[in-house]
């Protein structure tokens, strides 16, 4: 038994390529099986006017945006409305943080944005947080404890920020 509620967050661009995603469901345990999935609901949503539509026992909302289209996917049995709160949320919160508005580019030069707001929106499946004002908070904190200065950080934040820049070396 699962208590997930989400199965996964997917955020293509206008020709189908990945710029973000995040499968929390073990039915998607393969990179091919997970592009293979994108481009399936790719195809099936692609110039749709709709915001949900049922593929393979799935519930997918989707909405787009520009030259991006946001996806949630969920459980026959999960509640549309929820999903719907969900793909709002990261809407609205993208909304407030990026002052050029949503586009490809702006996603991409603002990744960290995107990958901090999927985190704390949803963790594993589970949906924590869906009031814009409080992630875009909750992000705005996680940035600002990456540009302190290291003798203002805490002794695990600045252990994580130097296990960081020896990755980026």
């Amino acid at each position: 038994m699962s208590i997930e509620c989400v199965k996964c967050v997917i955020v293509l661009d206008s020709d189908g390529a990945r710029v973000l995603s995040r499968f929390y469901s073990k039915d998607f345990s393969t990179v091919s099986e997970q592009k293979a999935f994108e481009k399936n609901i790719f195809e099936k949503t692609d110039r749709k006017n709709g915001e949900i539509i049922l593929l393979d026992g799935l519930i997918i909302i989707f909405r787009s945006i520009g030259d991006v289209i946001f996806y949630i996917v969920g459980g026959m049995k999960e509640n549309e409305v929820i999903l719907m709160t969900v793909i709002d949320a990261m809407i609205e919160t993208l909304n407030n943080l990026l002052k050029n508005g949503i586009d490809k580019i702006s996603l991409l030069q603002n990744f960290d944005v995107l990958s901090i707001l999927v985190d704390e929106l949803i963790d594993g499946g589970i949906i924590f947080e869906t009031d814009p004002v409080v992630l875009g908070q909750r992000v705005n904190i996680a940035k600002m404890v990456d540009d302190l200065p290291i003798a203002e950080q805490t002794i695990g934040q600045a252990l994580e920020s130097l296990a960081k820049n020896l990755l980026k070396s």
